[in-house]
């Protein structure tokens, strides 16, 4: 099986007054709300334009400025993410998101083509994951943290870790298509491919534009031989992602099984620019 893989005029002034703080909290906690929804659906722009209108209004908010950081750590804008972590993390030092941000940083160094973080890998690596563990201390209900840990747990080959991790993660929010993904993810290293199919649906039906899942359908049905299908998933994934190298090497591969070896070299093309 393919592994790729939140007195008087007085009282009428408070009264006012108070009318007009329980508006403010109200839509500041459905903000937050829309930018962690959209999070958990890697709607990163969208959760980035949300973020901004807020802190045009509620410049000192640190939960949002938290927030922030976590979607931009989650696109690989590490830098900005990191000096936003940087500015925060002695101001509030026990933010649950802002290590999950932090955690999410150093595991993306692990990748990194600057060889300063790469040689460092293993060690990045442990502090990602104590980030995450931290992280889900100071909150026990952050489900991103959790997905986290079972990302970590999956890439070690530790697959009953993995699921039990991100099952929590879908226990604390059941439509989150980032984690449903992953767990599909982990079933199909396992080479089940009827419950990785599962999870795969399930994470499209929350978020029809899971460029992610769409890849992982394809692989399935590459994997089954049925290469119609995963050219429309290779497609429906590409429309979302715009580009991804993985996407193309695979829509090649399709294509050559398909007999179609002009439309695959193309695509091995685009998938090694």
């Amino acid at each position: 099986m393919n592994k790729r893989i939140f007195i008087g005029t007085l009282l009428l002034l408070l009264s006012l007054n108070s009318t007009f703080t329980c508006a403010t909290t109200i839509d500041l906690n459905k903000n937050i709300a829309q930018i962690n929804s959209s999070i958990e659906k890697a709607n990163y722009r969208g959760a980035d334009d949300v973020i901004y209108k807020t802190l045009t209004e509620y410049k000192d908010n640190y939960d949002v400025q938290a927030l922030a950081a976590v979607s931009w750590a989650l696109q690989s804008k590490l830098e900005l993410a990191q000096d936003q972590i940087d500015r925060l993390k002695n101001v509030i030092p026990k933010n649950s998101n802002l290590h999950f941000a932090q955690g999410v940083v150093f595991y993306k160094r692990i990748t990194s083509s600057n060889m300063a973080y790469r040689t460092k890998a293993e060690n990045l690596f442990d502090i990602a994951y104590r980030e995450f563990k931290y992280s889900i201390q100071l909150d026990p209900t952050n489900y991103k943290a959790y997905n986290a840990l079972g990302v970590i747990e999956l890439k070690l080959g530790n697959y009953n870790l993995a699921k039990s991790n991100i099952g929590k993660a879908l226990e604390l929010c059941p439509n989150y298509a980032v984690a449903l993904d992953n767990m599909g993810t982990v079933y199909l290293a396992e080479a089940n491919a009827v419950k990785a199919e599962e999870y795969f649906r399930k994470a499209i039906a929350v978020n029809p534009n899971s460029a992610s899942a769409y890849y992982h359908m394809a692989q399935l049905e590459c994997d089954r031989g049925n290469y119609s299908e995963c050219l429309t998933y290779l497609n429906k994934c590409l429309a979302w992602k715009g580009y991804s190298s993985f996407a193309y090497n695979l829509r090649g591969d399709a294509f050559r099984l398909q007999g179609n070896e002009a439309a695959a070299i193309g695509d091995r093309k685009s998938g090694s620019a």
